[in-house]
Formats: structure tokens, C-alpha cells, sequence
């Protein structure tokens, strides 16, 4: 056998790894909420009729309430190796999938037994998103949506996975028409339903935690924070602090957040736009 030959045997099979390496077996990573579709390689969503379908077992619960949600494949004979899924508020028209709403919860499991299913942290928000957690196919899998507490019409989404080549994305579920429970946002603020003083009890801690930050500005180290004006009164709610210690730059970045979701970042660019960021 020519050594052209086996060049050739050895190409599809780095080929071959490659396109292993990008069908998630284990599961769809959190970056994925953002797509709701798997990234394999070039291999587009069919356009053909879904043979899955997104069941759910009400329309209508109060914020806080589960919402048992089934995906099956009504044939039996086409099962699917894998699926993300999450909740987000109805839209008549779907782009980028950029928040989720409520969260995911997967039913217990026997001793000895393991999940079919794993929770995905969506947009940085902790069991907004459910993934498969083996290739094994699948022709039902049962979980629990939690509805957020706020009033709207909300719908569960969903890609599904039949093989590397074969995926069909974006399917969704029935509406879901969420009330908001008084009781449970009145409980979440300390039984007194005065949501504004918990805002200002976190906002207080989240103050006195930045107090060690200030220490220095304009003298050791240079500080940016918003609102505008905040570093002379020590009131920012968005800080970031640099410092030079040798050859390098330390910077320091904190903020307040509500809810215990989301993050702070800081970026660095040419110019006052942000169009070409350095970070």
C-alpha cells in the first residue's frame, strides 16, 4: 500500500475524531443556550417535520409552580441520542435564545441509577437549562419546569439531536400563562412583602464590601465606577480599581447583584466605543 494511501486513511480518521469531538456526548455545554442548536461543523437544523414533540402537563400555574414537561418521540423506532432545552417568555419570533426564565428540575433517580438528564447554567443563571448527560438514545425524558414569579406567557424550547447529521432546533412547546403569587414574592422578601427593603439591605452589604476598594484612589491606583461621581462619596455600585506592580496591571472588578445571577466585567479598547476591545 502507497504511503499516498495512507495519508489518505490517516486524514478521515483525524476527521473522524474531529467530528466526535463536537457532538457532545456527555451532554451540550451552558455556551450552547445562546444557539439552542449543537455545533456540528457545518451539518445544519432539517427543515423536515420534527418526529419529537415538547408535551407539558399545564398551561396556566402561578409563579413557583412546577410544570411537568415531556419530550418523546411519538415513534418509537426514532429515538434521539441527545437535546438542550430551556424556558424563556413567549416571543412570536426567535433570534438569538440571550435569557431563560425559570428552572429546570430532574426528577430523582433510584440508588445506583444515573440521571438521563443534567441542569445547564443558561446566561449565567444556575438550573435555567437541560441537556442529556449520555448518548444513549432516548425516547422519553421527563423533567420539571419551575415557573419564575412574574406575570407573562412563557414557552418551553428545545433542540433535538438524532444523529451528527440530523438535528432538528428551536421547537417549542405550548404557552404557559405564569400569575404572579403574591404570597411567595411577599415570603421571598422577608414576609412582609416589602420588596424595596431587601434591594436596600443588599444593596448596604454590597457598599460595605466595596469599602476596601476605594482605599488608594487617585493616589496608588487608578478607579472607575458608575454612577458617575460615586468614588468621592464611596457609593459606586460598579467599581473597578488598576494598579501597576512591576510589569503588569492588577485590576480589580466588583459589583452589585440582585439575586445572586449574573456577573460584572470590565473591558479595555482604543477608543470610547468598545469597537475594538483589547478584553
Amino acid at each position: 500500500m502507497s504511503s499516498q494511501i495512507l495519508g489518505v486513511a490517516f486524514l478521515i480518521l483525524i476527521l473522524q475524531c474531529v467530528q466526535i469531538s463536537y457532538t457532545y456526548p456527555n451532554g451540550a455545554p451552558s455556551s450552547q443556550c445562546r444557539s439552542l442548536s449543537p455545533s456540528h461543523s457545518e451539518n445544519t437544523a432539517q427543515q423536515s417535520p420534527s418526529p419529537y414533540i415538547i408535551k407539558i402537563d399545564k398551561t396556566s400555574v402561578k409563579g413557583g409552580q412546577p410544570v411537568r414537561v415531556t419530550l418523546t418521540s411519538p415513534s418509537q423506532n426514532v429515538p434521539f441520542a441527545g437535546f438542550i432545552a430551556l424556558g424563556q417568555k413567549f416571543s412570536s419570533t426567535y433570534g438569538d435564545f440571550d435569557s431563560s426564565s425559570g428552572t429546570m428540575k430532574v426528577p430523582a433517580v433510584g440508588a445506583g441509577e444515573k440521571s438521563p438528564t443534567k441542569t445547564l447554567s443558561c446566561h449565567s443563571v444556575k438550573d435555567s437549562g437541560l441537556t442529556h448527560s449520555s448518548k444513549t438514545p432516548k425516547t422519553i425524558v421527563e423533567f420539571d419546569w419551575i415557573a419564575p414569579n412574574e406575570d407573562g406567557e412563557f414557552v418551553i424550547l428545545a433542540s433535538f439531536v438524532q444523529d451528527f447529521k440530523t438535528f432538528w432546533g428551536h421547537q417549542s412547546s405550548e404557552k404557559i400563562r405564569v400569575t404572579r403569587d403574591s404570597q411567595l414574592q411577599e415570603s421571598a422578601a422577608g414576609g412582609n412583602g416589602n420588596q424595596e427593603n431587601v434591594v436596600n439591605q443588599i444593596s448596604a452589604a454590597a457598599k460595605q464590601r466595596l469599602s476596601n476598594y476605594y482605599s488608594g484612589c487617585g493616589s496608588t491606583k487608578g478607579c472607575f465606577g458608575l454612577p458617575g461621581g460615586c468614588i468621592a462619596g464611596e457609593t459606586c455600585e460598579l467599581m473597578t480599581t488598576f494598579q501597576r506592580k512591576g510589569d503588569t496591571h492588577v485590576f480589580q472588578v466588583a459589583g452589585r447583584l440582585l439575586g445572586g445571577a449574573g456577573y460584572v466585567a470590565t473591558g479595555l479598547s482604543l477608543d470610547d466605543k468598545m469597537v475594538s476591545p483589547l478584553l
